[in-house]
């Protein structure tokens, strides 16, 4: 339940009602009128300058002007909504079948201002909570979990949706580029569960579609539909869910087949990039990588299930795939102006199949990018392929750095997939440090960056809203799966947590650290501080798992207590000085 910070009456007769934060549901307002009275509502994630609702970037389709939307469409699909007054003339009124996203609330028709009490937000989605949290000693850093936790939130409505305004689709990108980032902030396996098998009802034989369920969209390409492999290795990852590979795995084998068949080469062409990346990347590479890794996990799959035929299939495609992906961009043989040239080529196919008003926005887009090819993601991609041999690795993670060096402000200029994947390899390969300082920024591209204008959900674009996109988007969400899985450092070693790791990041930008995740043995938790120009952590490893705890740089004592009896812990075994070894329990763990 939301309380309104603020009522405002910009226009005569007109009041706006400021809820505080961003969300999505619907609201409770107490009314009075005369047989007859009219009263309208407008909702909205903005305010114009004016003072006055600003209701554009939740408006239904796009549909903004005359003639846009259709027979019978309005000139403007707004979120709104009236209470004409009958015989009661004090009412309590809630609207009860739709829902919204708004922050503000334009009310029209009242015979005198209302009062902060008789208004209330209601704030709904599906029931997926479920004890996770994490919270920093850093205002920025906790602002950006905050704001992501509660975008999440506001598309959970039976399905993930991309945004709860102007589509409300359940589109497979969205999935792809966050699915990780839900199940470690919620308990996600029965949404997840039924979001797959309304993939398994909405697939076709012939074409990759965009949404499920299926509501028309077919352009996106394969990369999209191949979400369904990432979510459910990450249901079997996270929650130890064996079932479903059991239950999807001959459909599984189908999609495989499907998509040799669409694409006999290995080489995605056709299809959404990076999404909303601020350089160009090309449908190949975004593509292909989305292949392989649906690739890979069925591999995996193949041997759980002990299809020997099957795993020598997938482990066959597997190379054939990288060996195309090295010679196409990483050989050497290809120079980058080659790989540039394919990317516009790339680019301007897709375009031309738009229509004439979008394809003029797209064509000026791309020349606006001058052209240029986002290494960012051109690197990540590769690296979290597994397709740079691992002896030339070094090469390319020097290479990422310098491209991060080069862009605007050392940050991220990657889309909604390559910051899924940079956020992931950056830290895998020891530069977890170079992520914090990136998102305990407010500088334009970031996180921190939407904050600082203001936002409580995080938008559907790095750059901020010109009236057209969400403020109240999911698809940058996957920072918050960095936040438990580096910054907490609590990464999942087997099926379930049944072994674990624990690797806080010790950043010099914090001074606490408290997080707790529910897992299928029970609940892991690790809440840090900086103590006596040491560190002082207190550890739960759940009774049936088993945690790798990994200590500070250059610790020179640690002091192990059973959190309980404030005794020595022997149970605890030091490993060179690096990590400890710990079996269920509670843990004191001191260093210096």
């Amino acid at each position: 339940i939301k309380t309104p910070i603020k009522i405002t009456e910009p226009v005569k007769g007109t009041y706006v009602v400021d809820m505080g934060e961003n969300f999505a549901g619907t609201f409770r307002i107490k009314l009075r009128g005369h047989s007859g009275d009219t009263v309208r509502f407008r909702l909205g994630e903005r305010i114009a300058q004016d003072g006055r609702l600003n209701p554009m970037t939740a408006v239904a389709g796009q549909i903004k002007k005359k003639g846009f939307g259709g027979p019978g469409a309005p000139e403007l699909a707004a979120q709104e909504g009236m209470y004409i007054f009958g015989k009661d003339t004090l009412v309590e009124y809630t609207p009860r079948f739709s829902f919204a996203v708004y922050r503000y609330m334009e009310v029209c028709g009242l015979r005198k201002v209302p009062d902060s009490s008789q208004v209330r937000g209601l704030a709904l989605s599906a029931n997926v909570l479920d004890g996770n949290h994490i919270s920093t000693s850093n205002s920025l850093i906790t602002a950006v979990q905050d704001a992501t936790r509660r975008t999440f939130l506001s598309n959970l409505m039976s399905v993930q949706s991309d945004c709860p305004g102007r589509e409300k689709f359940p589109y497979g990108g969205d999935l792809l580029a966050t699915d990780e980032a839900f199940i470690c902030n919620f308990g996600m396996q029965a949404f997840y569960r039924k979001v797959l098998y309304d993939w398994t009802d909405a697939v076709q034989d012939s074409v990759f579609i965009d949404t499920a369920p299926y509501v028309g969209l077919k352009y996106c390409g394969l990369t999209f539909e191949s979400a369904m492999f990432d979510v459910q290795q990450n249901l079997y990852l996270y929650y130890g869910d064996t079932a479903i590979i059991r239950e999807l795995y001959d459909f599984d084998l189908k999609w495989m087949d499907k998509a040799n068949r669409l694409h006999p080469s290995g080489i995605v062409d056709k299809g959404l990039a990076d999404h909303e990346s601020l350089v160009n990347v090309p449908v190949q590479l975004m593509g292909t990588i989305a292949y392989l890794k649906a690739v890979q996990i069925m591999k995996g799959f193949s041997v759980a299930m002990q299809d020997k035929a099957n795993e020598l299939r997938f482990e066959n495609l597997e190379k054939k795939i990288k060996n195309q992906l090295r010679g196409m961009y990483w050989s050497g043989t290809r120079s980058m102006e080659t790989v540039e040239r394919q990317s516009r080529e790339a680019s301007m196919a897709y375009i031309n199949t738009l229509p004439e008003e979008e394809r003029k926005k797209a064509t000026a887009e791309l020349q606006n990018r001058h052209n240029v090819f986002n290494k960012q993601t051109f690197y990540t991609l590769l690296l979290s392929g597994g397709v740079i041999p691992e002896n030339e690795q070094p090469a390319a993670v020097d290479s990422l750095l310098k491209a991060i060096d080069d862009a605007p402000e050392g940050h991220f200029t990657t889309g909604i997939f390559g910051t899924k994947y940079i956020l992931e390899e950056l830290s895998r390969c020891g530069y977890a440090d170079r992520v914090f300082n990136i998102v305990n920024s407010t500088r334009f591209p970031g996180w921190g960056f939407m904050i600082s204008k203001g936002a409580t959900t995080l938008w559907e674009t790095w750059k901020e809203s010109d009236d057209v996109y969400s403020n109240c988007h999911p698809m940058f969400g996957s920072v918050s799966a960095w936040f438990y899985r580096w910054l907490a450092g609590i990464r999942p070693l087997a099926p379930g947590f049944k072994r674990f790791v624990i690797d806080p990041l010790l950043s010099s930008g914090l001074s606490t650290l408290r997080c707790q995740y529910k897992t299928p043995l029970g609940i892991i938790s690790l809440n840090w501080a900086r103590k006596n120009g040491g560190y002082a952590f207190s550890v739960t490893v759940p009774e049936s798992g088993e945690a790798t705890f990994c200590l500070p740089a250059n610790v020179h004592s640690v002091m192990i207590k059973d959190a309980h009896k404030n005794t020595p812990y022997k149970q605890a075994v030091l490993r060179e000085h690096k990590f400890l070894e710990l079996p269920g329990g509670q843990y004191l763990i001191q260093t210096q």
